[in-house]
């Protein structure tokens, strides 16, 4: 967890701790308190009591099974507009999202689900994708929920915002974060990358990394990825053809960047609008 993202924790449970000792916090669209414990040293979020929506947890907060309508998962998994002066609006305004002449911000969709982290806890996540695919990946990680795959963690990448969209990729990369909409080019600075478009997501990038092989040899940038060059080890949360994440994503019309011949893009599942043009002129300012 980087600073500025224990930063956000903390204010974020900070507010939920506040307001529970003025009145009751509810974490729900129902009957039930649910407030937020945080660890002091960490920065962990924690529910406390009954959840039955995710509305007011914050992304990485912990749930236990015990405290959600497990058998009714799907209620968690929500999609939503994304409004100008909303919160979601105010984190990602200037930073992941720039108003510009390729996508909307009425074009995109925001997403709160569920997934295991890898120590086998229900946490909350959050990503952003077009509207076109938002039903996709709602169920896409329904899915992978439902069968216990492990992520490590999903926020927006404005978490790891570090002044632009390339390098904050990288920051969120190194954090083996698990994300899709930003506004940025794509590796060739020619093109918008696909994440521009909120058509991409980028599942557990430490285990699945972007390798070129055009020396013959294979190159990456990020060291933490250097176990899981070899596709073969069998290590756990490495996606081959055989891992449940392919299956589910290919199932829903997604294409793998594992399958791409130069270079390879083992984190990157795409559903790609055949009629954008990603030819990209800069912003101004």
């Amino acid at each position: 967890m980087t600073k500025d993202h224990k930063k956000y924790a903390a204010a974020a449970a900070a507010c939920f701790l506040l307001l529970s000792q003025a009145s009751p916090v509810w974490a729900q669209t129902g009957a039930g308190p649910g407030v937020v414990q945080i660890d002091s040293e960490s920065g962990r979020l924690t529910a406390v009591g009954t959840v039955y929506s995710l509305d007011l947890l914050e992304a990485g907060t912990r749930i236990d099974k015990s405290q959600m309508a497990f058998s009714d998962a799907g209620r968690y998994f929500t999609v939503r507009e994304i409004r100008r002066n909303d919160s979601v609006f105010q984190r990602i305004n200037g930073r992941s999202y720039q108003d510009n002449d390729y996508i909307s911000l009425e074009s995109l969709r925001y997403l709160k689900v569920l997934h295991y982290n890898f120590d086998g806890e229900i946490q909350v996540g959050e990503l952003i994708v077009h509207k076109d695919i938002a039903e996709d990946a709602r169920n896409i990680f329904l899915e992978l929920f439902d069968a216990g795959y492990q992520i490590q963690s999903m926020y927006l990448i404005d978490n790891y915002w570090t002044g632009d969209g390339v390098d904050s990729d990288s920051a969120s990369i190194d954090a083996n974060n698990t994300s899709a909409f930003c506004f940025r080019q794509s590796s060739d600075a020619e093109t918008l990358s696909n994440h521009a478009l909120g058509r991409a997501i980028d599942l557990n990038p430490q285990q699945n990394p972007y390798v070129s092989y055009r020396t013959g040899e294979p190159v990456w940038s990020h060291e933490n990825a250097d176990p899981y060059i070899d596709r073969d080890t069998g290590l756990p949360h490495v996606i081959t053809h055989d891992d449940l994440a392919y299956q589910i994503f290919t199932k829903y019309g997604f294409t793998w960047g594992g399958d791409w011949q130069e270079p390879k893009d083992y984190q990157h599942f795409v559903k790609e609008d055949p009629a954008s043009d990603r030819t990209f002129t800069p912003l101004s300012g």
